[in-house]
């Protein structure tokens, strides 16, 4: 099934989410995209924000995206 909002998310992952960022329906239908802030900052499922883009808004925070 295809995750394309908040509650989708929360219906989905539970508890196993610490934090979602309620944006509305992802545009287009595309689902988003999930990164993991525990520890190591990695893409777990790629998404309507491409990888480039995401890298790009940490460095500017002073963090990296592991490869």
């Amino acid at each position: 099934a295809r995750i394309c909002r908040a509650h989708d998310v929360l219906i989905t992952f539970g508890t196993e989410v610490d934090l979602i960022l309620d944006g509305g329906p992802t545009a287009g239908g595309e689902p988003s995209t999930i990164v993991n802030t525990v520890g190591t900052l990695r893409i777990v499922r790629q998404g309507a924000f491409s990888r480039r883009r995401i890298a790009a808004c940490l460095a500017g925070s002073g963090f990296t995206l592991e490869e």
